[in-house]
């Protein structure tokens, strides 16, 4: 494994690159009781003052403690942007640029595009909130796994809601004390069809297949089976989830309301 010294303009982008060992270097005792050394490289220059890219200035040095800029690389031919590190090697502190990059990596949008000012209560709102901030923060196995217990809490709310409690055996598991699987609240919610289609829209297979792709990458997410998502298919799992996610709302909603009544 080599060291190298780097040059990387206050925006992140690497402007040059060097191994130590070929960089003309002067020695300095330490006035210290035991003998030691160390070594410092006044001759290390960046070939450019600002980034042809996008202007900022080029840094070789902490500003700091004005330590080199430097990682550890083994492989050909030299360090990438991905060997750019975000955190000085001698003080410890944050590079310029590491907030810029931080910031490039938020993605817009939410995955779940709803107001989520207008769901009653704290349960809901958070996680929605949690979900799309996930979806911001690129956590994406995340944002499956939440959109997953997104969808099974609105279907026990519903289920709750439409046949109430003498009907708890539809989610919950008495003798075992626990809540239902997930493919068996959605096998239970096909079965009360007819009696929610009053408060509603009518949950047509369309719409349990939509639920059944969720599910699964939701299970598959959870135990890591899956890849990383791609971003095409994040975005058709987003469109999915909405619309999962506005039918389930609104039907909770009218539910809770028809039994208030």
């Amino acid at each position: 494994m080599a060291n190298y010294y780097l040059a990387v303009c206050t925006n992140g982008h690497l402007i040059d690159s060097e191994k130590a060992e070929d960089v003309s270097v002067q020695q300095i005792k330490i006035d210290e009781p035991v003998t030691s050394q160390q070594v410092i490289n006044p001759d290390y220059a960046a070939p450019y003052a600002y980034c042809p890219n996008c202007g900022g200035e080029v840094r070789t040095t902490c500003p700091d403690c004005h330590h080199h800029i430097q990682t550890e690389y083994n492989g050909p031919p030299y360090p990438g942007k991905d060997s750019i590190p975000s955190y000085c090697h001698g003080c410890g502190e944050s590079h310029p640029w590491t907030s810029t990059v931080e910031a490039q990596k938020q993605r817009d949008g939410d995955f779940i595009d709803i107001d989520d000012s207008k769901i009653d209560g704290q349960f809901y709102p958070a996680l929605v909130y949690e979900i799309n901030l996930c979806y911001k923060t690129k956590a994406d196995h995340a944002v499956l796994v939440l959109n997953r217990k997104l969808i099974e809490s609105l279907t026990i709310d519903i289920l709750r809601a439409t046949n109430g409690m003498e009907a708890v055996d539809l989610w919950f598991d008495t003798e075992n004390s626990i809540t239902l699987p997930l493919s068996t609240l959605i096998e239970n919610l096909k079965s009360q069809r007819e009696e929610i289609k009053k408060y509603g829209p009518t949950l047509d297979e369309a719409f349990f297949r939509a639920v059944e792709k969720l599910k699964y990458r939701g299970d598959a997410s959870a135990h890591s089976v899956e890849e990383h998502p791609l971003r095409g298919d994040l975005k058709e799992q987003s469109e999915l989830a909405t619309t999962v996610a506005k039918i389930l709302f609104r039907l909770r909603t009218e539910a809770k309301t028809a039994h208030r009544k």
